[in-house]
Order: C-alpha cells, then sequence, then structure tokens
C-alpha cells in the first residue's frame, strides 16, 4: 500500500472517529485494512468514550479489537427484541455512480451484511480511487463448498458470462480454496462492468446455493471519500 493511500485512510479513520462515535455507542465493525485503522484511531480516544461496545464481523477484527483492549460483544448475547447497533463502520472495494457497492474482498460478506441490516447508521469509508462509475471488481459469492461445480454452472448461465470468468477463491496460506469463517467459499465473477447491480442482486439471492454476495444495494448508508486533500460525505438511498 502506498504511503498516499496510508495517509488518506488515516485522515479517515482520524475524521470518522471524531465525527461519528460517541460515548455508550453499540458499534459494528467491519473487516480489512481500513476497519484496520478505524481501530487505531478508536484505541487513541478511547480514554475519552465510555460505556463503548463492539461487535466484529471476523477473527482477524477481533483480534485486532483484543490487542487495542476495546470490548467486543456478540449479536447472541443481546436481547432479541433490543438487536440494534448505533453504528457499523467498514470499507469497500468499489461505490458506483449510483451508490451500488461491492464488498467482500476481506472474505467476510456474509457477516458484514447481518451488522449493516441490524444498524442504525451505517458508514462507509473509502479513498477517492474506488470511487467509480460503474462496478469493475470481482464481485465476490460465498458458497457451500459441496455446490461448487452447480454453482459455477449456474452463475454463468444467470448473470450470462463464461464459465472460465468465476473463479474459486485461493487461500493465502493454505492449500486448495480459502474457506470463510462460515465454512463455505468464495467465487469471484469478473465483469467488465456491472450494468445493472440492483437486478443482478436480486437474482443472485433468490439462488438457494448463494449464501452471501457482494453486491450491497439492500439499505441506505453514508460514505465518507477522502481524496488526499478533501473529505465528502455522501448519503445513499435505496
Amino acid at each position: 500500500m502506498s504511503t498516499l493511500i496510508e495517509d488518506k485512510k488515516n485522515f479517515l479513520a482520524s475524521y470518522a472517529c471524531d465525527s461519528y462515535v460517541s460515548n455508550g455507542m453499540r458499534i459494528g465493525l467491519g473487516t480489512g485494512s481500513t476497519v484496520a485503522y478505524f481501530l487505531k484511531a478508536l484505541s487513541q480516544r478511547i480514554n475519552d468514550l465510555h460505556d463503548c461496545t463492539f461487535f466484529v464481523t471476523s477473527e482477524d477484527t477481533l483480534h485486532r479489537c483484543t490487542a487495542l483492549q476495546l470490548p467486543v460483544c456478540s449479536l447472541e448475547q443481546i436481547e432479541p427484541n433490543d438487536v440494534c447497533l448505533d453504528l457499523t463502520v467498514d470499507g469497500a472495494d468499489q461505490i458506483d455512480a449510483r451508490g451500488a457497492m461491492i464488498k467482500g474482498g476481506g472474505g467476510a460478506l456474509l457477516r458484514e451484511k447481518i451488522l449493516a441490516q441490524v444498524s442504525t447508521e451505517y458508514l462507509i469509508l473509502i479513498t477517492d480511487e474506488k470511487e467509480i462509475d460503474s462496478l469493475t471488481v470481482p464481485l465476490p459469492v460465498e458458497v457451500p463448498p459441496y455446490s461448487v461445480t452447480i454453482a459455477i454452472d449456474s452463475l454463468s448461465k444467470l448473470v450470462g458470462c463464461e464459465k472460465k470468468a468465476i473463479t474459486l477463491r485461493r487461500g493465502d496460506r493454505i492449500f486448495g480454496p480459502a474457506r470463510t469463517e462460515n465454512a463455505a467459499v468464495i467465487l469471484d465473477i469478473q465483469y467488465d462492468t456491472i450494468k445493472d447491480p440492483k437486478r443482478l442482486a436480486t437474482l443472485l439471492s433468490n439462488e438457494p446455493y448463494v449464501l452471501a454476495h457482494g453486491l450491497f444495494v439492500e439499505r441506505s448508508y453514508t460514505y465518507l471519500v477522502h481524496n488526499g486533500t478533501n473529505t465528502e460525505a455522501r448519503k445513499i438511498s435505496w
């Protein structure tokens, strides 16, 4: 990661922490490098923040919180009629001109969607190179490991692409496919561009073998974008 991008993420994290976090909040945390910067900013304010509780989407984020002595809770520890977070903070792989977003590069897309759905406010932090006219990064789809062949065949017909455009994500440190923390695997679909993200999201959600997909078009959110000089907040409504 370049120093310029690191500087942008550092600034965004501090800005978000100062502007959106207050005492007593229940805060959801995504997964990835942007969240790592946000956690660092939180840890620098920990003496000023009281009674905040954090909810994580991955073991990676949990380990980071533990190292920074941030108190972590589980959704299962909340009363069923009170499962509502004040804020969830996360990064994104890309956001297009309409506000459609692809997430899941870090493999935590299902858990990230769950926290997003139970949060009053959903805040995304991105640097300006991730703001684009049309979505072009690979679209992750989480599927059970026993349905990979069926899923690739069905997805190629569903989305109108060749099978070779759908790849099984490999693990960095293990032999074989990468496994999510839900014991599933991820298929990455490479598009030239996604013309109708909303329609595609609906099609994918209706497939029985799809546990989650990386198109986030289900709920309203705010994203902060920083270009090295200015930070702007954009509100997206669906």
